[in-house]
């Protein structure tokens, strides 16, 4: 997905909410922008992804936004959140072996897209307090989307 349509999407959230304290764009450069081909790379850096146990660490990086279809369809078990993660966009992590969830350690944290973990197996969605867009399709076809978003 371009940082074009990445940009669109936030400023429409963006436009919807006018609570988001995080007022500027992400900085949709290498650094701090995770595209699909920086993913490719690090699920193939066993520094970053042990292949055996299928956990993707990216706590010592520096991403605030995760790009549509980053990890999607990796088979990932785990993930260890980069600590300035501000967007996770949609699919990002869709279509994993995820069971358990935990995002409580990136207290920058503020939007969670559409579809962003649907089709795992997550039973336990943790989240830090300062997510202020979580939307209702963000853990579809999930154990606990029945549980928690399913009106």
């Amino acid at each position: 997905m371009s940082s074009k349509n990445v940009k669109e999407n936030i400023k429409k959230i963006m436009n919807s909410k006018k609570i988001l304290r995080w007022t500027k764009l992400a900085n949709l450069d290498q650094y701090h922008h995770l595209t699909i081909n920086k993913a490719i790379e690090l699920v193939n850096d066993p520094k970053y992804f042990d292949s055996k146990t299928r956990i993707l660490n990216l706590s010592e990086t520096h991403f605030e936004v995760i790009d549509e279809f980053c990890f999607h369809s990796l088979d990932i078990k785990e993930v260890i959140f980069p600590l300035n993660l501000v967007i996770i966009a949609k699919y990002a992590f869709a279509n994993n072996d995820l069971e358990k969830v935990n995002l409580t350690k990136s207290n920058k944290l503020e939007i969670i897209e559409d579809y962003s973990f649907a089709y795992n197996k997550i039973n336990d969605f943790e989240f830090s307090n300062s997510v202020i867009v979580l939307t209702n399709k963000a853990l579809f076809a999930n154990p606990c989307y029945n549980n928690k978003f399913k009106n």
